[in-house]
């Protein structure tokens, strides 16, 4: 299934045993995380060695990476947590191009300073999106000049929350560069299902044009994060909805644990030959 796609941290092991992991489920594409080979997701520094390592392990697998992750709180109270993620995003958009990886992954942050993925009142002030904005603009020139682009994700819990802040941060920076990849999960919490269909719908047409890539993961009646298909999230609908703006992208399981991608796989697979082939 060349649509299907996983996170690789998914699995355990070596970098060569998780892609089999991925592969023995039909899955020939990911988005890496550098805490596969590394102590941290977010590297300062990258040997060329280990660059080298992963290209020839992808290679002998025929497995294609679609993304690679370097989410860090962009507008953390602590300059330091800033200008430390800024200098692995740098150091991970040199060797993207080496990896035959166009798209590195960021969060829009938040003011909740112990966790990137915890919501706070003051996300939605001017002062965080101005914060926002002023740590985006370093990214945007290493992506120009490394020659990759940016994906942001709509997200409850940071400054971007709807597929609206999505389209106006695209439109407020003026880069090429900055895309969207597009999560449903990550468009409602508690919220009615009419409500949910009206953001993922809402989410689809404002921001088509910028998509790049899809993940799919799911929320349980309580918002809990579960595999697609084991939550309230409407997937089939969500499909076809894709499948009516014309995307033709990667598809990337998420939020999930390696017991639950067997039957999260052929779910998936069953949707995109349904709906997207």
């Amino acid at each position: 299934m060349k649509r299907l796609g996983i996170f690789i941290k998914t699995f355990s092991g070596t970098l060569a045993e998780r892609v089999a992991q991925a592969n023995a489920l039909g899955i020939s594409r990911i988005q890496y995380n550098f805490c596969v080979d590394t102590p941290t997701s977010l590297p300062m520094s990258i040997d060329d060695s280990l660059v080298e390592n992963i290209s020839d392990t992808l290679k002998h697998c025929s497995t294609d990476i679609d993304a690679i992750s370097a989410t860090f709180n962009i507008i953390h109270p602590d300059c330091e947590v800033r200008r430390r993620g800024i200098k692995a995003f740098e150091a991970i958009a040199r060797c993207c191009p080496r990896l035959g990886c166009h798209l590195i992954t960021i969060c829009t942050g938040t003011r909740d300073a112990a966790d990137m993925w915890h919501g706070h009142p003051d996300n939605d002030s001017a002062d965080a999106w101005a914060d926002m904005l002023r740590a985006i603009e370093p990214l945007i020139e290493i992506a120009e000049e490394c020659g990759v682009n940016i994906g942001i994700e709509p997200e409850t819990a940071n400054v971007v929350n709807s597929a609206d802040k999505a389209l106006r941060l695209i439109d407020e920076c003026g880069s090429q560069r900055l895309k969207i990849v597009f999560d449903p999960a990550n468009l409602f919490e508690h919220e009615p299902l009419n409500e949910v269909r009206y953001r993922i719908e809402r989410g689809l047409d404002v921001l088509a044009p910028h998509i790049v890539g899809v993940h799919a993961k799911d929320r349980d009646e309580m918002g809990r994060h579960v595999a697609a298909g084991k939550g309230v999230l409407p997937y089939p609908a969500f499909m076809s909805a894709l499948a009516g703006i014309g995307y033709d992208g990667p598809i990337t399981l998420h939020g999930l644990s390696a017991d639950e991608a067997p039957s999260c796989a052929d779910y998936v697979k069953g949707l995109i030959y349904k709906y997207l082939k």
